[in-house]
């Protein structure tokens, strides 16, 4: 607001700015001052409309440095030290895949501004993370905004400097504080939950880049590819925890359940030093992997208390009761996930899961043909439709849908085989 006024309501008294009556600043400094002045006081003051657990999307920064090496680190790592406030909800994960894809877009697509801002827009997001990173002789410099997506208004600028490579991820610590007191968040929740980036991942910048890497890939389902730099990281940096547990995670996904065990059993070495998320997360996976259902679930519900909006928390979770036998349960955390991605072909899947547990053939039926009405050959989904009609009396059908999978599959599947061989017991 103007200043008040002696003569107008509200009038105070101001302190003024003295110096000495011997110093004289030519009129050009003067304007420098002010204009740098301004703009402090923009980036410091303004504020954005971002409540509690709003979404937040974080575009690839820029590289202006002409160094491989920070091709997409500086978002991965702004995503890590983000991901640590309950205040602030990321739109990554399966959430940013399944909009793409309703985009008809490549999953694994660099998300620059221009898309940013397209996402946000569609998905209803109030502000997009938009920045870049770049070089003068030794210096770099990381420059961040927050943008409104719907008019592309920058709302706040934010920049920091780091003399050396070394000084990159203190420099990102700093400037993930103030995007979160920008944010809206309180400086003692920022103090009780800001661990330093090497901590939360690795002090590596060459196994940052390796995870990034894996972790577009992933976002594609490549689990080959992702496997390869997830290995990749582990190697550059023998402690990085996360790595280990999502390289963990592909194994357990493609059936090699010795390698999932070991890989996960190495996340757990180095779990203190991390984040509660990333060790919650750690601790969750290790114990389904080793069927301590009870565990994993209390591990995931932890997870829940400081981050209620997480999407794949809660779809981790709900997986998880399913395998415990815990349907119900399983069903009531996917209606509170349905709020947040009500049409994707993972919840009808899940929720084809949950119903088919709990005897509804049905509902179950229904949210399988969903899936398979845009997705006609998404093997998981057939392959537990066949199962389903076998549950519900009808083997032949179940075998059936089986054949078919044969056809269409490049290579013998673990489950096929496995449901075969239940369908044949079953028709004696």
């Amino acid at each position: 607001p103007p200043p008040a006024t002696e003569s107008g309501p509200g009038a105070v008294d101001r302190p003024g700015i003295f110096l000495p009556r011997r110093v004289w600043i030519p009129a050009s400094v003067m304007l420098v001052v002010a204009a740098v002045t301004g703009f402090i006081w923009l980036g410091s003051f303004r504020r954005v409309d971002f409540r509690r657990n709003d979404l937040l999307l974080i575009t690839e920064f820029e590289n202006h440095t002409g160094e491989e090496v920070f091709d997409g680190v500086v978002s991965q790592a702004l995503a890590y030290e983000l991901g640590q406030s309950p205040h602030v909800s990321l739109f990554s994960g399966r959430r940013l895949s399944d909009a793409l894809e309703r985009m008809e877009r490549n999953r694994g697509e660099p998300i620059d501004g221009v898309l940013g801002r397209e996402i946000a827009e569609r998905e209803g997001l109030a502000v997009v993370l938009e920045g870049a990173i770049s070089k003068i002789d030794n210096t770099y410099s990381i420059g961040a905004r927050l943008v409104n997506p719907g008019t592309g208004e920058t709302v706040i600028t934010r920049s920091v400097q780091a003399r050396d490579r070394q000084e990159v991820f203190p420099a990102i610590d700093r400037l993930a504080r103030n995007i979160r007191k920008d944010l809206g968040e309180s400086l003692l929740s920022i103090d009780r939950r800001d661990k330093p980036l090497a901590r939360v991942t690795t002090g590596s910048l060459q196994a940052l880049r390796f995870y990034t890497q894996a972790e577009a890939h992933l976002r594609q389902a490549d689990w080959e590819k992702a496997a390869t730099f997830y290995r990749e990281a582990v190697a550059a940096d023998s402690t990085f925890a996360i790595a280990w547990s999502k390289l963990g995670r592909i194994y357990f996904i493609t059936a090699r359940t010795r390698d999932a065990l070991d890989h996960s059993a190495r996340a757990m070495e180095h779990r203190d030093r991390l984040s509660d998320r990333e060790k919650f997360y750690i601790e969750a996976e290790y114990f389904r992997y080793r069927a301590d259902y009870d565990r994993a679930i209390e591990k995931f519900v932890l997870l829940l208390d400081e981050h209620r909006d997480d999407y794949d928390v809660r779809m981790n979770l709900a997986t998880t009761y399913m395998l415990a036998g815990r349907f119900d349960a399983a069903l009531a955390e996917l209606e509170a996930a349905a709020v947040m991605a009500p049409d994707t072909w993972y919840m009808h899947f899940a929720l084809g899961n949950a119903y088919g547990g709990l005897g509804m053939y049905e509902e179950a039926r229904d949210q399988f043909t969903r899936v398979l009405t845009n997705r006609p050959r998404q093997v998981r989904t057939l392959d537990n439709l066949s199962w389903l009609e076998v549950c519900a009396g009808d083997p032949a059908a179940g075998r059936a849908l089986q054949d078919s999978l044969r056809a269409v599959s490049d290579r013998p599947s673990v489950s096929t085989e496995y449901r075969l061989a239940k369908i044949h017991y079953y028709q004696g």
